[in-house]
């Protein structure tokens, strides 16, 4: 049978090898196995691959790697060729799995002796060697005469019952907490037993290794302070079950109505939720609740939904798993009957009113974790406070715009159309309000005031060495002075400045450069940098206004500074092009024309513009050689000049920190942004992303 499979996985031309299939499903002395697989693939639409357009070519990824088999379709697909990809994916798994059932079997000749073979499900050994202690799942295969050969009615029984022996590895699941966790230490950063990090990157690395013959997708959400992690997963269409049912091995194929199809997808379901709870309680051996819901796949519309403690599940949900007693095939399209087997301490199907119950029920374990930063005044633990320099998570909010509307801000800059001298006026009169209002914690009168533009540049300030002359700082950096470490009791603890404040001298400095009086637009870049001193635009306007007076060393000197904490591509990008601005200014063509280059991986305006120079220097006679080559080789000769590449490897690091910390700290919220920035470095790392997004959206739909 699996010489059928290999031929569809191992092909560079899937289409055409399940089209051969398909057209000849009836011809003379094909097995029941290509018969059904024929059937099967039929009935998923098969056919309308006929029709696809050249221009959109479908590869196969093949199962393996914790994965079941994929299509992807390399052009851009409309949703309707989306759907009919999807539900041939799904029959393909599902013979992909009928034949690591019956060939992983203890003795396929137990078949033909009359006896009950036993099979690994699912996936067996067959294609996915490389998850041995998920492979524990018993399928018990009808059994057949000695005299008879697997028919077609054969090959739909064991379809069905890979569905029905979906919760079959709950066990080895529910054990894995034992198992050494990979992602629990890694980039400098070191998360606890039992801790919200560990918690959650195993879970996450449980749910990817779950080789599942249905689609399967989910959001899950924890909270190990209450002890409870949920699971919100989507019910995929009725229309990727098998489409004929029987009595048995032997009786006659009868196509499957919507009644009973609604009836073995909701059974299949109940069975999921069951599997899904022992990777909650498999995922930390302090979890004492298992939030379960099913949703549907179309429109998100709650279907079922259970609670699992963790007690009641080992001596009741685990024992039915392990008796066999959840897996009767009788219960194929009874999901109230196995959910009295698996017996949860509560469950709903289709019962609005319960689930809703249930929906209160969850939130008033699993919200209490989940508090927007800047409404969060809990003390930082000891390594985030040396981390952010700070003591409550409140004053590390980067997302939160307060102490003054965006828009007065505005419009007291737009006042310098009509007149400078008043817009001025208007922005100074904001400042002398909000620093009024500025005042540090009662708990810490040396703390100082610090903006930062967004959560990553926030976590950088620990990258700063004294923050008292930003300018000296860079010079000495720039120049390879070592700077030496600032005693404990100097460094500075900073708590959260008004963004508006920050806008206000920002305006400032730009509207006395307008007027000529750059000392004056000079001193209001010095506060800037010195309220935003890891913010991009802090160090654009320092500059700014030194380049007006001819000092481009100095300017040259700032933006270096602001380079060293520069993290997201359009503040690296606007550092970037203006230091080639004033490189090329002072005659430092081929530095300048390095900074070019580079620039142009940041993508965005001042990338299209740093292009454009690249394009006009080239034209010139003599140009730098340089300009022809790759960012990397600009990034190595930004190098030898004493240049940073950014953002650095010691950013990523931080940004590691922070997000194990955090979430650590049962913060999730505040993880959040740093948890996305980690996993967008990493973006084989599957477990990581799946981590980040339950830190960003938890069970609930992501925000806007």
């Amino acid at each position: 049978m699996h010489q059928v499979i290999d031929a569809i996985i191992g092909t560079p031309t899937p289409i055409r090898a399940i089209l051969q299939l398909v057209s000849t499903r009836n011809a003379p002395g094909r097995t029941p196995f290509e018969r059904y697989a024929g059937i099967v693939l039929n009935d998923a639409g098969a056919e309308a691959l006929s029709s696809w357009p050249l221009s959109k070519p479908v590869q196969l990824v093949p199962p393996g790697s914790g994965h079941m088999a994929q299509l992807v379709c390399s052009g851009s697909a409309t949703e309707g060729e989306r759907t009919i990809l999807q539900d041939i994916e799904a029959a393909l798994n599902r013979l992909i799995s009928i034949v690591d059932t019956i060939e992983d079997s203890a003795d396929f000749g137990q078949l033909q002796t009359g006896k009950l073979a036993i099979g690994h499900s699912p996936l067996g050994s067959g294609f996915l060697p490389d998850r041995p202690r998920y492979r524990s799942a018993l399928v018990r295969l009808p059994a057949i005469s000695p005299t008879e050969q697997p028919s077609l009615e054969y090959m739909n029984e064991v379809d069905w019952r890979v569905l029905d022996y979906i919760a079959g590895n709950a066990h080895a699941v529910f054990q894995s907490s034992m198992l050494p966790n990979l992602h629990q230490s890694f980039m400098g950063a070191h998360a606890p037993d039992h801790s919200d990090w560990d918690v959650r990157t195993r879970l996450a690395s449980m749910l990817l290794k779950l080789e599942l013959p249905l689609p399967f997708s989910c959001r899950f959400d924890c909270n190990v302070q209450a002890k409870a992690a949920a699971i919100t997963f989507a019910v995929p269409q009725a229309s990727v079950l098998p489409r004929y049912t029987n009595n048995g091995p032997n009786a006659p194929l009868e196509p499957i109505n919507a009644k009973q199809a609604g009836a073995a997808l909701a059974a299949y379901t109940m069975r999921l939720a069951c599997l899904l709870g022992a990777a909650c309680f498999g995922s930390g051996r302090r979890l004492d609740h298992a939030f379960i819901m099913a949703v549907r796949e179309a429109d998100s519309k709650p279907l079922l939904a259970c609670r699992f403690d963790r007690d009641e599940y080992v001596r009741h949900t685990l024992t039915a798993i392990n008796s066999g007693d959840l897996f009767d095939p009788a219960l194929r399209f009874d999901a109230a009957a196995i959910a009295e087997i698996a017996k949860p301490q509560s469950f709903c199907l289709g019962d609005m009113d319960n689930i809703e119950a249930f929906q209160n029920e969850r939130a008033a374990i699993m919200g209490g974790n989940r508090i927007e930063p800047y409404l969060d005044n809990r003390p930082l633990t000891d390594c985030m406070r040396r981390l952010f320099h700070a003591r409550r998570i409140c004053d590390i909010d980067t997302r939160h715009f307060f102490g003054s509307e965006p828009d007065e801000i505005r419009e007291a800059r737009n006042d310098s159309i009509d007149s400078t001298i008043a817009a001025i006026a208007r922005l100074e009169s904001i400042v002398a309000e909000l620093e009024s209002q500025t005042t540090p914690p009662d708990d810490d009168a040396s703390a100082r005031p610090l903006f930062c533009a967004n959560p990553l540049s926030r976590a950088t300030v620990s990258l700063l060495d004294d923050d008292y002359a930003v300018s000296l700082q860079a010079e000495a950096f720039l120049s390879g002075r070592l700077v030496e470490d600032i005693p404990a009791d100097r460094i500075p603890c900073y708590f959260r400045a008004p963004n508006a404040l920050f806008e206000a001298h920002l305006g400032l400095s730009e509207l006395y450069e307008r007027l000529g009086d750059y000392k004056g637009a000079e001193a209001q870049a010095d506060i800037c940098v010195a309220l935003a001193p890891t913010t991009a635009q802090a160090h654009y306007r320092k500059a700014s206004a030194l380049a007006q007076q001819g000092k481009y060393e100095q300017a040259a000197n700032i933006i270096v500074s602001g380079l060293r904490t520069a993290v997201s591509h359009r503040d690296c990008a606007l550092l970037y092009y203006h230091l080639g601005l004033i490189l090329s200014k002072i005659g430092l063509e081929q530095q300048a024309a390095a900074v070019f280059v580079y620039t142009t991986v940041f993508g965005g305006t001042y990338a299209e513009k740093a292009q454009h120079i690249i394009k006009s220097y080239r034209k010139r006679e003599g140009a730098p050689i340089i300009l022809s080559g790759s960012p990397l080789a600009a990034s190595r000769e930004m190098v030898r000049n004493r240049i940073p590449v950014a953002p650095s490897d010691e950013v990523r690091t931080l940004i590691t920190k922070a997000a194990v910390g955090l979430s650590c700290a049962n913060a999730p919220e505040a993880a959040a942004p740093y948890a996305s920035a980690l996993a967008s470095y990493l973006r084989d790392d599957f477990v990581i992303a799946l981590t980040a997004q339950s830190l960003m959206t938890g069970i609930e739909p992501a925000r806007a």
